[in-house]
């Protein structure tokens, strides 16, 4: 998941949309005035991609208190899983955001500032976080670091159910049985070649269902009670095995 903190009192909310890659499961957070208005087209797109969004509103009357808020909520998300971006023409925001990748993160470059001008999420990070572009290229020509990721999880899985399951906790419920879909005959092969394995729980149709409930499910309840509803008495126990690689899609 990655997450946009949007400074609305520097750049227009509105422009969210020119954010192109934005991906189903990513967050957004707005600061703004109470005052402001917020377009229903852009609320409408984001609700369209599944977008989460959370606004951030203060009444007070301080040239810079958004900016405290902002630096409030980084400090909050320093820790999150994922990249965060801080969407601001204010370059103010370079040297906390230099704080945090250095003293924090050790240069991992956790956090980056968007303009919106002429600027895009780097393709490395577009990568590595959004399942459709991770689909391309793993068939196509793949990133080295997207590899090797996938080659690990590989490896340190048993049968395809295993590796279903490491790809959504990776990649999350839509991403994940997107990559599984795509990747499945030819995992099978390298685990066929391999020694014995233990019998998957479920066949490669169950899994696939699994995904699919996830998908229509609001949330964990949901996707518990949709599970019963499918597979009978047999939907508890998939999701006592399932519930913490689907739990971070329902967050």
């Amino acid at each position: 998941m990655r997450r946009f903190i949007i400074d609305d009192e520097n750049i227009s909310v509105d422009k969210i949309l020119d954010i192109k890659e934005l991906d189903e499961g990513d967050k957004i957070y707005i600061v703004t005035n109470s005052k402001k208005k917020i377009s229903v087209r852009v609320l409408e797109n984001l609700l369209v991609k599944r977008i989460k969004i959370k606004i951030v509103t203060f009444d007070i009357r301080s040239k810079d208190f958004a900016d405290k808020i902002i630096v409030f909520l980084m400090g909050k998300l320093a820790y999150k899983k994922g990249k965060i971006y801080i969407v601001s023409k204010d370059k103010f925001y370079d040297s906390v955001i230099n704080f945090y990748n250095t003293a924090v993160h050790k240069k991992r470059c956790k956090f980056k500032r968007l303009t919106l001008e002429k600027e895009e999420i780097p393709a490395e990070s577009k990568a590595e976080i959004s399942a459709l572009k991770v689909e391309s290229q793993i068939v196509n020509t793949p990133k080295e670091d997207v590899i090797n990721e996938i080659k690990i999880l590989i490896s340190g899985c048993k049968n395809l159910n295993d590796f279903h399951s490491a790809l959504v906790k990776r990649y999350g419920a839509t991403n994940g049985l997107k990559l599984y879909k795509k990747l499945k005959d030819r995992v099978a092969v390298l685990y066929s070649r391999a020694k014995p394995l233990d019998k998957p729980k479920f066949t490669d149709d169950k899994n696939e269902q699994i995904g699919q409930i996830a998908q229509n499910s609001k949330n964990l309840n949901d996707f518990h009670n949709n599970l019963i509803i499918k597979f009978g008495e047999d939907g508890k126990q998939i999701y006592k095995e399932n519930k913490e690689n689907f739990k971070s899609f329902f967050v």
